[in-house]
C-alpha cells in the first residue's frame, strides 16, 4: 500500500529548511561568481598601477645612456 505523499518537512522537521534556501543560494553563488570577476580584472590594473608607480619614483635614481649616475649618502636616503 502506498503512503500519501507528504513534505519532507512534516517527515523530518529537525532538517526542514525554508522552500527559497536553494535560490538563495544561488543569489548568492551568482553574487560570488561576479565578484571574483571584477576582482580577477581589477588586480592586474592595480599592480600595473603599483609598478608604474614604482618605475616614475626609481626613474631619478637610474642615470639615462651616457649620463653618471647620481649617487647619495647614506644619511640623505636614511633620514627624512
Amino acid at each position: 500500500m502506498l503512503l500519501p505523499w507528504r513534505p519532507a518537512s512534516c517527515i523530518c522537521p529537525i532538517n526542514s529548511t525554508p522552500a527559497c534556501a536553494p535560490q538563495l543560494r544561488a543569489v548568492a553563488c551568482a553574487v560570488i561568481v561576479v565578484i571574483v570577476r571584477v576582482l580577477n580584472i581589477a588586480v592586474p590594473l592595480v599592480y600595473k598601477r603599483v609598478v608604474d608607480t614604482l618605475s616614475d619614483a626609481t626613474a631619478g635614481t637610474h642615470a639615462e645612456h651616457g649620463e653618471t649616475p647620481q649617487t647619495y649618502s647614506f644619511k640623505q636616503v636614511g633620514s627624512p
